[in-house]
C-alpha cells in the first residue's frame, strides 16, 4: 500500500500499468506483493535469523525487491515519472522491510521452550 502513496497525487512518481488512478490491475499488482511479504517473514523464522544476521537478511531482500521492481519496469508494470529512478526505491525498501520485521517481532514475540 505504501508504494501507491507515492504513485498518486501529490507525489505521482510513477504509474502502475498506465494511469495514476486506481484500476482493476492495481488489485492484481497488490496480489503479487502478498507472497513476497509472507515469504519474507517465513524465511526469517525458518532460517532463524537473529541479531547481526538481520542486517544482511534485510539487505538481501532489498536487493531482491529492487530486482523485482527492475523487471516490473522492463515489462511495463511501472512507469516512472517526474525524474523518479529505481535507486530511490532502495531506502524505501530498507525502511519498510525493517519496519516489517520490527512489527513482526513486537506483535509475535518468540516463545522460549520451557
Amino acid at each position: 500500500m505504501f508504494d501507491h502513496t507515492i504513485g498518486v497525487q501529490p507525489f505521482d512518481f510513477y504509474d502502475v500499468v498506465d494511469e495514476s488512478r486506481y484500476q482493476l490491475f492495481d488489485i492484481v499488482s497488490y496480489a503479487m506483493y502478498t507472497p513476497f511479504g509472507y515469504l519474507y517473514i517465513y524465511f526469517y523464522k525458518k532460517l532463524g535469523v537473529k541479531s547481526f544476521y538481520t542486517i544482511p537478511y534485510i539487505l538481501l531482500w532489498t536487493s531482491m525487491s529492487i530486482g523485482f521492481e527492475w523487471l516490473s519496469v522492463l515489462v511495463g508494470v511501472f512507469h516512472y515519472k517526474h525524474g523518479y529512478q529505481l535507486m530511490y526505491s532502495i531506502p524505501i525498501y530498507l525502511f519498510l522491510q525493517s519496519i516489517h520485521l520490527l512489527l513482526y517481532q513486537t506483535f509475535f514475540p518468540q516463545r522460549k521452550n520451557l
